[in-house]
């Protein structure tokens, strides 16, 4: 084989120089977390979203990136230019998770989904022999079990008045829950510095307090923190179960509607009272 002629020595030598000045500050750039965006390039962030069950599929403006697994139920998904990005977690049996997330420069914005399922159902608690057949639309309990939760609704609801506004209903992981002037906020109790991604409307602007239920012509009567969120009772249109997360939508199912229902949290179980009938919430 004969040697290269010393023109395309040259020419490879300069072509590899060239090569070396072009990829290696691409190689810097990118690993500097930029993105090659219109010819130019662009710093990147990333988003990060916590699944509660495997087997849930997370979408990125309508294009699935992850399906959750029993190893890993959180999805992260990097060098997203800065800007606003649609994210849903479907599963079946579910109703969707959607968000609207802003990703800024250099920064991973990161939401935890709040699944909840389709198929909960407000069964009616009846005294009786527990071994009995009965419909599947109820529940048995004893009578000194069914008296107990009566006793429950003899104490004040969880609500307040105009006058202890400065008094948070229940604090849970850093958040005070309020009811005031029929509308339901939770606040953050703890320094602004450590304000969770939840209470940010975007990474670098976060709120102190969520505005869980607006009053309106509805008045919120009564709330509690339940399962990563908060249940809530209004004078006309019953309950309701709704996230915690300044960003939009919000996701927010009713549990029971009825007008005038009251409720309270007993043993972990969502317990409704209408009129003399108790019904649970099941399946939640």
């Amino acid at each position: 084989m004969k040697p290269f002629s010393p023109i395309l020595r040259r020419a490879l030598f300069l072509s590899l120089v060239f090569l070396f000045l072009v990829i290696t500050p691409a190689a810097v750039f990118y690993a500097s977390g930029y993105k090659l965006s219109n010819l130019s390039f662009v710093e990147t962030g990333g988003l990060y979203i916590s699944v509660p069950i495997s087997g849930a599929v997370v979408s990125i403006n309508g294009q699935d990136e992850q399906v959750t697994h029993l190893l890993s139920r959180s999805v992260y998904i990097p060098d997203l230019p800065p800007g606003k990005y649609a994210v849903d977690v479907t599963a079946e049996g579910y109703y969707t998770w959607h968000k609207n997330l802003v990703v800024e420069p250099k920064v991973v914005t990161d939401a935890g989904a709040l699944l909840i399922p389709t198929d909960f159902a407000a069964v009616e608690i009846l005294v009786g022999i527990k071994d009995s057949a009965v419909a599947s639309s109820t529940r048995v309990v004893s009578r000194a079990e069914f008296n107990t939760l009566l006793d429950a609704f003899k104490k004040k609801p969880l609500a307040v008045l105009e006058s202890e506004v400065e008094k948070p209903l229940e604090v849970e992981n850093g958040k005070g829950l309020f009811v005031e002037n029929g509308s339901v906020i939770v606040r953050w109790q703890k320094n602004a510095s450590s304000t969770p991604s939840s209470f940010c409307f975007i990474p670098s602007e976060c709120a102190q307090e969520i505005v869980v239920k607006k009053a309106g012509k509805d008045k919120a009567i009564s709330a509690h923190f339940f399962a990563r969120g908060v249940v809530y009772a209004t004078e006309r249109s019953g309950l309701f179960f709704a996230e915690i997360d300044v960003r939009q939508p919000q996701l927010v199912v009713p549990l029971y509607q009825k007008r005038g229902v009251d409720f309270r949290i007993v043993g972990g179980s969502i317990i409704i009272k209408e009129g003399t009938r108790l019904y649970t919430v099941e399946g939640l």
